[in-house]
């Protein structure tokens, strides 16, 4: 009975895949990579977010985003924040399929608040 619990998020992360037109799979693969936008500093997006931790459910309908004492007006310009001052990289284009995979998981993961699928230990390379 567990395991088929279990895959009920999955099946859910697959029909959003379709629905969004974003790549949700890609999305967490991002979302675990310390290299995302040349990051050097050997961290992810799960150091800080582990299992959407301060991710709020409403990213989707969000118009301003408090930052560090700022208030930024597009998620992009906040998930290219992170990048660049926690991954230490260059931020990804806001109209790339990089970014808009990323942030359609983020919105997931900010909803759901666990993704089963992510490892215990973080990033992944």
């Amino acid at each position: 009975m567990r395991l088929a619990y279990a895959a009920i998020p999955a099946i859910v992360l697959l029909l959003q895949t379709t629905a969004h037109g974003a790549d949700l799979d890609n999305g967490r693969r991002l979302y675990l990579d310390p290299t995302l936008g040349g990051g050097t500093a050997g961290k992810c997006c799960f150091t800080c977010h582990e299992q959407g931790r301060d991710l709020p459910a409403d990213l989707d309908r969000r118009t301003s985003f408090p930052l560090m004492g700022n208030t930024m007006g597009k998620l992009a310009d906040v998930v290219n924040s992170c990048i660049e001052m926690a991954l230490r990289g260059q931020g990804l284009d806001p109209q790339s399929k990089e970014m808009t995979d990323l942030i359609a998981y983020l919105t997931w993961l900010g909803k759901s608040q666990h993704d089963p699928a992510l490892p215990a230990t973080g990033c992944t390379r």
